[in-house]
């Protein structure tokens, strides 16, 4: 199973994580938070921190990257 389709198992109503390189649990929960005004979570799983939200954040973050998937928002206009 990829890194998405456990991120997304866990969290099926958040379409987008990124994995966090900006230091501890503390940075990313500090940082993260700024982020976003949605639900959204920050954990650590198999020794990364991950940040799952409900919408596309960029490229633009340094301390963010996007986890290899494809999110399949179903809220989006087909």
């Amino acid at each position: 199973m990829s890194t998405y389709d456990d991120l997304n198992s866990l969290f099926p109503n958040h379409y987008y994580f990124y994995q966090f390189g900006g230091g501890d649990m503390n940075s990313a929960l500090d940082l993260c938070a700024r982020l976003t005004g949605d639900a959204a979570h920050v954990i650590e799983r198999n020794g990364a921190i991950y940040f799952a939200v409900t919408h596309a954040l960029g490229e633009g973050i340094s301390w963010l990257k996007a986890v290899d998937g494809t999110p399949a928002d179903l809220s989006a206009p087909e």
